[in-house]
């Protein structure tokens, strides 16, 4: 096969063209036709078919290995067109990663937006634009993005509930049982959500607002671990923990359902399997005190 297996384009010029859509697809044959038209399309890559092919015969270590010295060049080419730097803080670029094959057909990878954002580079960007809800926003589409396509957390028939739409049923329910509660979210949290937060920031942000703030009830959608930091912290006031399990498939948390119900009936069993049961049996027991 060809050796070549990232094409670039952007400013006018690509290294492929209309008549390459059996190597770049139909979406990378256009892109690059476009450029070379006078079209003004935003620079970027596109990785060729073969290579997709190539992915099931040598497998997902060796066709990085092969691919990763063409697809920095052609990430620092974009960079250099765009002058700006993928990762960078005050100046980032950001990518979106679309799929193309030789004929459109049912069951193509869907699309991620704003590839290159974390919480470090989000804040950056609230400085640079003084727009925070643009920002998290932003943030939080390519978070359910990467989560719906690459780790394939989504609904798998019409009766599961979607991942990223349960979180905010939690909050809304932990809202009407607590409707002084003040509601602070981490950006990775759904947008749903972040309308709803009263304040949107990192782990070590939502700690010190919470722990510098006059109120006294907060729900918390962030990862468990802050919410044992807090009520560690600050004995005098309470806490519901509406974490956004999504984000910690693998995390040992107790479920909002169980907390309330513990709370509305402090005699009742709580559910749990015992693993949780150990891992949240001194929080829970705070809870249930600072409860009364």
């Amino acid at each position: 096969m060809n050796e070549k297996r990232v094409y670039t384009f952007g400013n006018g010029k690509a290294e492929g063209n209309a008549k390459m859509r059996e190597e770049l697809g139909g979406k990378g044959a256009n892109l690059a036709e476009m450029n070379l038209i006078g079209v003004p399309v935003p620079p970027g890559f596109t990785i060729t078919t073969d290579t997709c092919n190539e992915y099931y015969e040598v497998g997902e270590e060796k066709i990085k290995e092969l691919l990763q010295d063409e697809v920095m060049a052609a990430v620092a080419h974009t960079e250099a067109l765009m002058n700006s730097k993928f990762g960078s803080v005050e100046n980032p670029l950001l990518v979106s990663v679309r799929s193309g094959a030789r004929a459109s057909m049912p069951g193509m990878m869907d699309t991620i937006l704003n590839l290159g954002l974390n919480d470090e580079v989000a804040e950056g960007l609230v400085k640079k634009t003084g727009n925070p809800h643009f920002v998290y926003d932003s943030y939080r589409r390519f978070v359910q993005m990467y989560g719906d396509v690459v780790l394939g957390m989504k609904p798998t028939n019409k009766e599961d509930i979607d991942p990223f739409e349960a979180i905010i049923e939690d909050v809304k329910k932990a809202k009407e049982l607590h409707p002084e509660a003040v509601v602070l979210a981490h950006p990775e949290c759904t947008g749903d959500v972040l309308e709803l937060a009263d304040f949107v920031g990192s782990t070590s942000q939502i700690i010190d607002y919470a722990t510098n703030s006059d109120e006294k009830v907060f729900l918390i959608c962030t990862e468990m671990g802050v919410f044992y930091e807090l009520l560690q912290k600050n004995p005098e006031k309470k806490f519901f923990s509406v974490g956004h399990r999504q984000f910690c498939p693998n995390m040992k948390k107790i479920h909002l359902d169980s907390v309330l119900r513990a709370l509305e009936n402090p005699e009742e069993e709580v559910e749990m399997d015992e693993a949780m049961r150990q891992r949240a049996v001194g929080p829970l027991a705070r809870m249930l005190e600072l409860a009364k």
